[in-house]
């Protein structure tokens, strides 16, 4: 059997198991890429990945004088930090400022209820 012996439809079909494979290959092959590889991976210009490499914004991998750069981390990373803030658990309104140690673990609040929780939140200011 030749490619001219299969119909449209079974060409399809092939073309779909043939893009299926390649993907599953690259999704399971980790490559470091350069910094042009990667403005095309995350869709930023060179000149705004270099602003954020020298601003300490992106994870690297420094082999010698080369910057290479993980694209599963990077994205990682990137997505971590557009984050919406945590919100503070004591009023659950304000943006966490402080991360108080109380007997039941560690509190996020905001700089309003940060006093209410910490370790001297019983005592008065003259105590």
């Amino acid at each position: 059997m030749t490619l001219s012996d299969l119909s449209p439809v079974d060409m399809e079909v092939l073309a779909d198991m043939v893009a299926d494979r390649v993907a599953d290959r690259l999704a399971n092959r980790r490559r470091l890429l350069t910094r042009h590889e990667l403005s095309e991976v995350i869709n930023v210009s060179v000149p705004k990945l270099d602003t954020m490499l020298r601003d300490g914004e992106l994870p690297v991998i420094r082999v010698g004088r080369k910057v290479l750069f993980d694209p599963h981390a990077v994205i990682t990373h990137m997505a971590a930090k557009s984050a919406p803030p945590a919100t503070c658990e004591v009023c659950r309104n304000e943006p966490v400022v402080h991360h108080v140690p109380t007997d039941n673990g560690v509190v996020d609040t905001c700089d309003e209820c940060w006093r209410f929780v910490g370790p001297n939140s019983g005592q008065s200011d003259g105590e």
